[in-house]
């Protein structure tokens, strides 16, 4: 996991882990933009990236959530494999998303698990299996509202 961390997901410019880079990106006054305009954004991308128009960069790009605290974008690879099967739950207050094998941390929401419902809470409490990231990301974007 520290090497996943420290290695893939740090930002080596600013010192910082990546999520903490989106969240800088979704602040920016820049990216002010509707939803409408950033699926536009997204649609022009990857039509440009289809017919080799990018030659550094995501081969797509596919809007997860929208709302007005936090934006949550997608960035697929060529090569990459979608990883299957998730674990969700509450650990020390935050909704934490293990990999299925249940103890290996796929990433911190930063999504405060007192502020859910009472029958969220307790499901989180429990854990629960997720099938996939749409799935995933689905959930998420319900907690995260």
């Amino acid at each position: 996991v520290d090497t996943m961390v420290n290695d893939a997901l740090w930002d080596a410019f600013n010192d910082y882990h990546m999520i903490q880079t989106a969240d800088n990106i979704c602040e920016d006054e820049r990216w002010n933009l509707t939803r409408e305009e950033l699926e536009s954004f997204f649609s022009q991308y990857n039509k440009s990236a289809a017919e080799g128009g990018i030659a550094d960069g995501p081969d797509s790009k596919e809007l997860i959530s929208f709302s007005k605290d936090r934006i949550v974008v997608r960035e697929t690879y060529a090569g990459a494999e979608e990883e299957e099967g998730f674990f969700l739950k509450e650990e020390e207050g935050e909704v934490v998303i293990f990999h299925k094998d249940q103890v290996t941390p796929y990433e911190n929401t930063g999504i405060q698990a007192g502020v859910l419902p009472e029958d969220e809470q307790e499901k989180l409490r429990e854990g629960f299996f997720v099938q996939d990231e749409k799935e995933l990301y689905s959930i998420l974007e319900n907690l995260s509202s």
